[in-house]
C-alpha cells in the first residue's frame, strides 16, 4: 500500500496574500531603482541612496540565487500543500530572480544611450523619459527572456511532479506521466 504524505496545510487566502506581497515589493523595489537611477527626488542625496536600494536588492538576488534552485523548490514544496496554484506560486517564488537581473541590466543599458541624453537636454521630465524612452526599450528584450523562463517554469513543475511534491490530484504532468511510467518495465 503506497504511503500517504502529509503537508502543512496553508490557506488559500494565505497564500493570495504571500503571491500579492510578494508582487508588490517586487514592483516597489523595481520602481524605486527606476526613480532613484534618474534622481527624481531632488532633495535627497540621490546617488548615495540609489545606489544602497541597487546594492540590498542585488545582494538579496544573489543571496536567492546561492541557493540550489531544485532543492530550494523541493524544501518549500514540503510545507505547502501541492495544487495548481502553489506550485505556480513557489516556482514564481524562486524564478524572479534571473529576469530581474537581466531588467537592471537592461534598464541601465538603456539609460546610457544617446537618445536619453537627447532627452534630457531637451528637458524632459524624468518620468517622462521612463515612461517614454527606457521602459519600451527595455522591456522588449526581457518579454523575450520571459518567455524562455516560462518553458522552464514548465521543466521545473514537471521535476516536482515527478518527485511528488507538483501538482496534485488528476490533473495532467510532464512529471506524473514519466513518474507512472517507471512501473511499466516493458515501455522502451
Amino acid at each position: 500500500m503506497a504511503e500517504r504524505r502529509t503537508y502543512y496545510s496553508w490557506s488559500i487566502s494565505t497564500v493570495g496574500a504571500l503571491h500579492k506581497l510578494l508582487l508588490l515589493g517586487l514592483f516597489s523595489a523595481l520602481y524605486l531603482i527606476i526613480l532613484f537611477a534618474f534622481g527624481r527626488f531632488s532633495k535627497l542625496p540621490t546617488t548615495k541612496l540609489a545606489l544602497a536600494v541597487d546594492l540590498t536588492i542585488s545582494r538579496a538576488i544573489e543571496l536567492i540565487d546561492a541557493i540550489p534552485l531544485l532543492f530550494l523548490l523541493v524544501c518549500l514544496s514540503a510545507f505547502i500543500e501541492p495544487s495548481f496554484f502553489t506550485t505556480i506560486l513557489i516556482i514564481s517564488s524562486v524564478a524572479w530572480t534571473s529576469i530581474a537581473k537581466f531588467t537592471r541590466g537592461e534598464v541601465i543599458k538603456v539609460k546610457n544611450e544617446d537618445y536619453i541624453q537627447s532627452a534630457k537636454a531637451l528637458a524632459l521630465d524624468n518620468f517622462q523619459i521612463v515612461r517614454k524612452h527606457i521602459l519600451p526599450n527595455a522591456l522588449g528584450p526581457v518579454f523575450v527572456s520571459l518567455s524562455f523562463g516560462m518553458a522552464a517554469a514548465i521543466l521545473l513543475e514537471a521535476s516536482l511532479s515527478f518527485l511528488g511534491m507538483g501538482i496534485a490530484g488528476e490533473e495532467a504532468s510532464w512529471g506524473k506521466l514519466i513518474s507512472s511510467a517507471r512501473n511499466n518495465y516493458e515501455a522502451w
